[in-house]
């Protein structure tokens, strides 16, 4: 017997949660440069209002930038664990704008051999690279060689659990961001030596709070490092541009 088919209404819990965990990580960033930067005449609020449209993106390029200007990481290891961060925070914007702006079908029909759980179908004409062409039919199978993937369409299918795992996952990187941004920007302490990895440490390419993790040690991973853009130092380019606008 297959597994049983998810309610509707579970997913659209599911979806919305995932909205709303997303919103607390670019809230940690959003307020980290506020405080740093509200002082003398500058009121808390005219500073909100300076950066309360800003995408994601955008702010996340701020609030990196100023971390890097304002950090004096001097240990190899520190400057490894901000360029997880930040390669972290990059990843999930573009899950997000993955997730926010594609095409949900929440409601799975009990026969279906495809639409059994949420399914959400992502256009992007600008990944279309002129892959090997075949009869497509939205299943997961078709998606399992690179050289017949159908370019600029992508299809993900998204259990409820997995779609939980995803905003609790949010929501820890939320407060390791916020942590991060407490260390490297304190109001009127600018260019001071920060060691990161006595609050963070990176595991399994994800960076972690020590409190949350008493019996980690810095990684020993050797995958690919995270380059001074947030993105890998090989391989393409985040598909995030600067302006956060997809």
């Amino acid at each position: 017997m297959s597994d049983p088919v998810p309610e509707p209404d579970e997913a659209y819990r599911a979806i919305g949660r995932y909205v709303v965990t997303f919103s607390h990580l670019v809230f940690a960033m959003r307020s980290s440069i506020e405080n740093r930067l509200m002082g003398g005449g500058n009121g808390y609020h005219l500073v909100q209002l300076a950066l309360g449209e800003a995408a994601a993106a955008q702010l996340a390029n701020s609030f990196f930038g100023m971390c890097s200007e304002e950090a004096m990481l001097e240990h190899d290891e520190d400057r490894r664990i901000a360029r997880m961060v930040k390669a972290n925070v990059f990843e999930e914007i573009n899950r997000r704008n993955d997730l926010a702006h594609g095409d949900w079908w929440p409601g799975v029909v009990e026969e279906s051999p495809v639409l059994r759980d949420p399914t959400l179908v992502r256009l992007k004409p600008g990944r279309g690279n002129f892959p090997k062409r075949r009869p497509w039919t939205g299943r997961p199978e078709d998606l399992d060689q690179e050289d017949v993937r159908p370019g600029a369409r992508t299809v993900h299918h998204y259990s409820i659990s997995d779609l939980d795992s995803l905003s609790d996952s949010v929501l820890d990187l939320a407060r390791v961001t916020a942590e991060f941004g407490a260390l490297c920007m304190r109001q009127g302490q600018p260019r001071r030596k920060v060691e990161l990895r006595k609050h963070l440490v990176i595991v399994a390419r994800r960076v972690v709070l020590v409190a949350a993790d008493p019996g980690a040690s810095p990684s020993t991973d050797t995958g690919t490092a995270a380059g001074p853009d947030g993105a890998p130092e090989s391989g393409p380019p985040s598909e995030t541009s600067a302006s956060g606008l997809d």
